[in-house]
């Protein structure tokens, strides 16, 4: 079955990360994805920059838009939301109006307040659409391979961790809340250590969060330096590394050393993440959509699981 497609933004995510990229090594933004797979057709995208728009057109031979009001004769199945997050609220408000799609895609943050994402989260219910958030390392196969070792306990017993992150927690850090959300379940404790604001109205904080059986450290670092966003984290058995957002992922178990027998070291022979997809990253969150669409087992961040991380930031920025 064929699923239609509106795009709605049509900036780095929502196609310029891999414009001029070699189509068959980089897939990152939703024109491309949806383009790409043989079960979604775009039938138009909206922006209000008529440059993008010539562009769009150029390469995805569809029809482009300046506003949703131009567009409402279109029926999309799904609605992608990669407009800005302090437009997000309006857009889906648009969406909900105009089309009558299945399903809403949002980019990450759902919105810039958890008061705004509750509203949209109920607007979407109200309309009988499924929201999904665009976290897209909870779809990724290596995520899935990291929870379930987790919970078979391949990683074995309490926890400590470090995730570094770069260019705000809510635009990035919420990236990392999330995964590790996904990964270790319901936060029991936060502590924050230092708190300010960045230039670009978000927060640069350190703070901890405390899960069943360990706790994950978050440190920021400038952005005007270098992008930062790695883990690395400390189980009984050995240690994880999730370095270059996720490009690299190994496993470093504890063994005994040779000489010092009383001793264990960490094995200087890591165990690697094989298959590694952040290249593709965009199209396999539209596999899982493929799969929620047609009944079967999917791996999406849906508009629940977005509120909740958007509470744990809450509570990180006014305390």
């Amino acid at each position: 079955m064929e699923y239609s497609v509106l795009i709605i933004g049509l900036g780095q995510i929502g196609m310029g990360y891999d414009y001029d990229l070699d189509r068959k090594q980089y897939i990152l933004t939703h024109a491309r994805a949806f383009n790409e797979h043989k079960n979604f057709k775009i039938i138009g995208a909206i922006d209000t920059n008529s440059e993008k728009g010539i562009k769009f057109r150029k390469k995805y031979k569809s029809e482009f838009f300046s506003d949703v009001l131009s567009a409402k004769k279109l029926s999309p199945d799904i609605v992608i939301i990669s407009t800005p997050t302090s437009e997000h609220t309006k857009t889906i408000k648009d969406a909900l109006n105009y089309f009558k799609p299945k399903v809403i895609l949002c980019d990450k943050p759902l919105a810039p307040s958890l008061n705004e994402a509750k509203k949209i989260y109920k607007l979407c219910n109200t309309h009988g659409v499924r929201l999904f958030v665009n976290y897209m390392r909870t779809s990724l196969p290596e995520t899935l391979e990291i929870k379930k070792n987790i919970f078979q306990q391949k990683y074995k017993g309490s926890f400590k961790g470090i995730v570094w992150y770069s260019k705000g927690l809510i635009h990035n850090g919420s990236h990392f809340v999330n995964l590790i959300s996904f990964l270790f379940g319901d936060v029991k404790k936060i502590r924050t250590f230092n708190k300010d604001h960045n230039d670009t109205n978000d927060f640069n904080v350190d703070f901890s969060l405390t899960f069943d059986n360990g706790e994950i450290f978050f440190l920021y670092t400038k952005e005007e330096f270098f992008s930062n966003y790695a883990m690395q984290i400390n189980f009984q058995n050995g240690c994880l590394n999730y370095l270059n957002g996720g490009r690299e992922i190994n496993w470093h178990s504890a063994i005994k050393d040779s000489k010092l027998t009383d001793y264990k070291f960490l094995n200087s022979k890591a165990s690697k993440f094989h298959n590694i997809t952040w290249n593709k990253y965009q199209l396999i969150v539209v596999n899982q959509l493929e799969n929620f669409l047609s009944g079967r087992e999917f791996y999406l961040c849906d508009g629940n699981s977005a509120i909740k991380t958007l509470k744990i930031i809450d509570k990180i920025t006014n305390k």
